[in-house]
């Protein structure tokens, strides 16, 4: 009973399964641009976490 029920009422719901979020021809773009962009994401989310932690290190010891 409870699988049969349309979340939301979103097309696409029930029977299949899943909605997908990007359409069938949905180009991603080339796979050395997806891995710059992980690449920059990761060094900049470290870089952040570093910068956080120094802030706090510092002042902590004030």
């Amino acid at each position: 009973m409870l699988h049969s029920v349309l979340v939301l009422g979103v097309q696409g719901q029930g029977r299949r399964g899943r909605v997908s979020l990007m359409s069938e021809g949905a180009n991603a773009g080339p796979w050395w641009k997806r891995l710059l962009w992980l690449i920059a994401i990761w060094a900049l989310s470290v870089s952040m976490l570093g910068t956080v932690a120094m802030i706090i290190r510092f002042w902590l010891k004030a």
